[in-house]
């Protein structure tokens, strides 16, 4: 599974360029400036790895190796389960059928996406080695520098809508 590495608007409109023969031209235009898109051009994925350092550093030591998904990659299927309102089960059947759920997280869409008791598991690793509060902090610092506010979503498979944040006077 490829990592992430700081994104911009160009890769990922290069990685959804690939599908674009399979969607009507007017989905793949909102897609390129939908709130995922814009979520993920404002966030620093590296920072992100950087904190799931002692999450892949554990997964190592308990398999023996690499887990089959990357740590990061779940960590933004979490973010969107949290956003979307979505449970372990949704979630997983939002990431097999949702590809702007698969490639804001770096999932293959050619491939099996996690199950739901990958994702809870993954979650609850999160929150054991005191991450998941870092993650969110720094989710929201970088949503905030970029002046975007995530509003929660009015049903469990309806895109996010996100709040431009102006400048107080």
């Amino acid at each position: 599974m490829p990592k992430h590495s700081d994104r911009s608007m160009c890769s990922v409109a290069a990685q959804l360029a690939g599908y674009a023969a399979f969607l009507p031209s007017d989905a793949l235009t909102q897609r390129l400036h939908g709130p995922l898109a814009k979520i993920a051009a404002a966030l620093s994925w590296s920072a992100l790895r950087d904190l799931l350092a002692p999450i892949e550093a554990e997964a190592d030591q308990r398999h023996g190796g690499p887990s089959g998904f990357d740590p990061l990659a779940l960590t933004a299927a979490v973010l969107l389960g949290r956003w979307h309102g979505l449970g372990e089960r949704a979630l997983a059947d939002a990431l097999a059928r949702r590809w702007d759920f698969q490639l804001f997280c770096g999932f293959d869409p050619d491939r099996p996406t996690p199950s739901g008791s990958t994702l809870r598991r993954h979650a609850q690793r999160l929150k054991d080695a005191d991450v998941l509060d870092l993650v969110v902090a720094e989710v929201d610092a970088a949503l905030s520098a970029a002046r975007i506010k995530i509003m929660p979503a009015e049903r469990a498979l309806v895109d996010l809508k996100l709040q431009t944040l102006k400048d107080e006077v």
